[in-house]
């Protein structure tokens, strides 16, 4: 969460934050996981009018949202098990839970702070002004990627972020693994040759939310990238 990151780095994060895209090309981004889950969630509190005896079909609300049906079991199946949803006879059937209901109303009473399992409602949206090898921050700042990384040191911060995020505690398993996929990419890529962009900027998109490893991450940003 970016409130528990220091302000000096804060500065720092938020303008490269700004480039991760905000699509669905990215399977492992996880503020758009965690958007998916916030707005099926938001969906279900308010077609319940905040009831939790009213039931509703998993399908039909995965639909409506434009999940197809393998996104909506990954959301369903993430919901139930932290709580804020539950299950309700057979045939996909669910009801929102009293957790649920307090996690959306807390998140719309206070939409500059985040939740338990959300980011604030009116979190920094995401775009990508990148083109190639350099990535412009929207600040009128530059950075492309170094011609001289010095692998050793970008494998040994990304190691260094793995190790963070499986001690994290207050992660998911999903996101941590999504998290860690990405950080174990970005170290293949490293001994290869030089990371690709793309995967840079969703590792930004992690450090961006995730408090535990956001100045690990800047950190790593400036060892592969320099300001033009």
């Amino acid at each position: 969460m970016l409130q528990s990151i220091q302000e000096t780095e804060i500065l720092f994060l938020v303008p490269l934050y700004k480039l991760i895209r905000n699509t669905g090309n990215y399977n492992m981004d996880l503020t758009k996981i965690k958007q998916d889950r916030f707005n099926f969630l938001n969906k279900l509190y308010i077609e319940s009018n905040g009831s939790q005896n009213a039931v509703f079909s998993m399908h039909e609300m995965g639909r409506e949202l434009g999940f197809d049906s393998g996104k909506t079991s990954d959301v369903v199946n993430y919901l139930r098990d932290e709580g804020l949803i539950n299950s309700h006879g057979l045939g996909g059937t669910i009801k929102i839970s009293h957790e649920g209901i307090k996690e959306v109303e807390q998140a719309h009473n206070a939409p500059e702070k985040p939740t338990e399992h959300f980011a604030p409602i009116n979190h920094i949206h995401i775009n990508s002004t990148g083109n190639g090898n350099v990535i412009n921050t929207g600040n009128s700042n530059n950075f492309t990627l170094s011609n001289s990384i010095e692998k050793r040191k970008v494998e040994d911060k990304a190691e260094e972020i793995i190790y963070t995020l499986r001690n994290d505690l207050s992660l998911a398993k999903a996101e941590k693994e999504a998290a860690i996929v990405v950080f174990s990419q970005l170290i293949e890529e490293s001994r290869s040759g030089t990371p690709v962009t793309s995967t840079v900027e969703r590792a930004l998109a992690i450090g961006a939310n995730v408090s535990s490893v956001g100045s690990l991450v800047i950190s790593l940003f400036q060892l592969i990238f320099t300001k033009n």
